[in-house]
C-alpha cells in the first residue's frame, strides 16, 4: 500500500514520529480491506501568535473505482489521526457491506 504525505514538513520531529506510528499502528486494517490502494494524508496545521497549534487532516482512500475521503480536526495531531483512521475504517465497511449486497441481490 503507497502511502503519501502531503505538508509534513509544517510538523515537528515530535509530531511526525507520532504520525507515523499512528499510521504504522492503523494502516494494516485498512490494507486487509482493500489491498492496492493508494492512502493520501494532507496535514495542515494552523498557528496563531502564542496558541496552541489545531491540526487538520484528510485522507483520500484510492483504489479504482472506490474513492474514499474523510476529514478531521483536533488541538493534537494524535487524537486526529485516530479520528481520521476512525472515519476511513467505517466508510470502507459501509463500502464493502454495498459491494456484498449488489452481488447477492443481483
Amino acid at each position: 500500500m503507497a502511502i503519501q504525505f502531503v505538508g509534513q514538513k509544517n510538523l515537528t520531529e515530535r509530531e511526525d514520529v507520532d504520525l507515523r506510528r499512528i499510521c504504522k499502528r492503523c494502516l494494516p486494517k485498512i490494507e486487509r480491506a482493500s489491498k492496492k490502494a493508494k492512502v493520501t494524508f494532507v496535514i495542515k496545521k494552523q498557528e496563531k501568535e502564542g496558541a496552541k497549534p489545531r491540526f487538520i487532516l484528510a485522507a483520500t482512500i484510492n483504489d479504482p473505482p472506490l474513492i474514499i475521503k474523510a476529514k478531521s480536526e483536533d488541538w493534537t495531531i494524535t487524537t486526529a489521526a485516530h479520528q481520521i483512521f476512525d472515519k476511513l475504517e467505517t466508510e470502507l465497511t459501509k463500502k464493502e457491506i454495498k459491494k456484498r449486497q449488489k452481488t447477492v441481490t443481483v
